[in-house]
C-alpha cells in the first residue's frame, strides 16, 4: 500500500479515490475493491472493472497479482469516453516498472492520454554512497499495532493518465512531482 504521506500529497493536488482499495485500508474518500459486491456494505463503489467515473481525479494502485494491462485497457476507454465528452478525468496509476510497462506507456503516449510520469527507485549504493529508496506500507498493516514501512526493492513507475480537461484541472507540475517524490522517502 502506498505510504499516508503519499496519499496526503495526492489528496492535495486533486486526487479523491482509490481504484484498488479495501475496506481495512481505504485512504481517501471513494474506493473500489476488488470484492465490490460484499465491500459495498462498507463504502466500496464496487469492482474497479464494473466501474465507470465520468470524471474526477483517482489514484490506483492494484494488487502484484492483477495483470496491468487489463487495468490499462479499463483507463483508456474510460479516458477515450471523458475526452470525447470534454471531461476531467485523471488517473494517477503507481506500479513496479516492468518491459511491458514501457511499451504499453509508449502506445498510451501516442493517443495523447499519459501525460507525464515518475520513475521512484529502489535504496541503491554507488561508490558507498547508499540512495534514500522508497517504501510502502504492508497491506496487513491493520492486523499489527508496529507499522513497518516497507523498502522497495523495485523501480516503481507514477503515471498520469489525463484527458485535455483533466490536463487544465490538475496540471502535474515540477513542484508536485517533487513533493510526491519527497513522499515516498523513507
Amino acid at each position: 500500500m502506498l505510504p499516508l504521506s503519499v496519499f496526503a500529497c495526492l489528496e492535495a493536488w486533486g486526487c479523491e479515490g482509490e481504484g484498488f482499495a479495501t475496506p481495512l485500508n481505504a485512504t481517501l474518500l471513494t474506493f473500489c475493491s476488488l470484492h465490490g459486491a460484499d465491500d459495498a456494505f462498507f463504502g466500496s463503489l464496487g469492482s474497479f472493472f464494473d466501474w465507470r467515473p465520468k470524471r474526477g481525479s483517482f489514484e490506483l494502485n492494484p494488487p502484484f497479482t492483477i495483470q496491468t494491462s487489463v487495468v490499462e485497457d479499463h483507463v483508456v476507454g474510460l479516458l477515450e469516453a471523458a475526452e470525447r465528452a470534454g471531461e476531467p478525468l485523471s488517473f494517477v496509476y503507481v506500479v513496479p516498472e516492468t518491459s511491458s510497462r514501457q511499451r504499453t506507456r509508449d502506445e498510451i503516449r501516442t493517443k495523447k492520454l499519459l501525460s507525464d510520469h515518475i520513475i521512484v527507485r529502489p535504496k541503491e549504493t554507488f561508490g558507498g554512497v547508499t540512495t534514500s529508496g522508497h517504501v510502502y506500507r504492508r497491506g496487513n498493516e491493520y492486523q499489527n499495532a508496529r507499522k513497518l514501512p516497507w523498502d522497495c526493492p523495485l523501480t516503481t513507475v507514477i503515471t498520469f493518465f489525463q484527458t485535455s480537461a483533466a490536463k487544465k484541472k490538475w496540471p502535474v507540475t515540477a513542484e508536485f512531482k517533487k513533493a510526491l517524490l519527497e513522499s515516498f522517502k523513507p
